[in-house]
């Protein structure tokens, strides 16, 4: 599935110099009983964001474009089960992804019965580099992984966050 998301445009300014940011939020449902939500910077207020539910692999080509992650390219032109077809275009900007990490889990009495812990797998939102903003996000070689993390936890969809630049 593909949602155009557009639940809020914030701008704020610094007292010190009118810097005005347009920020956009969405939410992305993990799993039945969690979800993520995401407050992403935006490169201008006339920009979207597009979240599209897929399977892997997902018949998209990135690059890394000055900073940041774009889609060049299709290998699945289909406009009914490929990338098309979830509302996905040429240009648009990987913002965030989702990615299966491994976390223990115990059961009840498990910590203070003598830690019958056993790895699991944990469903969450990474957002990407944008531009030069580095600090929390992922770089390009870490999203590729968290796209493909999907898969080999037990074949989960992929959760992908977009943004499109409107002119």
């Amino acid at each position: 599935s593909s949602e155009s998301v557009d639940d809020t445009s914030a701008s704020s300014s610094s007292s010190a110099a009118v810097a005005r940011r347009t920020v956009r939020e969405c939410t992305v449902e993990l799993t039945e009983d969690t979800a993520a939500r995401l407050e992403l910077e935006v490169s201008s207020a006339s920009a979207r964001l597009i979240r599209a539910t897929m399977r892997s692999p997902l018949g998209i080509v990135f690059e890394e474009i000055e900073g940041e992650i774009m889609v060049v390219e299709f290998f699945d032109q289909s406009d009914t089960l490929g990338p098309i077809s979830k509302g996905i275009k040429i240009g648009d900007v990987l913002r965030a992804t989702s990615a299966m990490t491994r976390e223990m889990s115990y059961g009840k009495l498990g910590i203070l019965g003598g830690g019958n812990g056993r790895p699991t797998w944990k469903r969450v939102m990474y957002t990407v580099a944008y531009g030069t903003d580095e600090l929390d996000d992922v770089t390009f070689d870490q999203a590729m992984k968290a796209i493909g993390s999907n898969a080999k936890a037990g074949d989960y969809d992929v959760e992908l966050v977009f943004e499109r630049r409107i002119s």
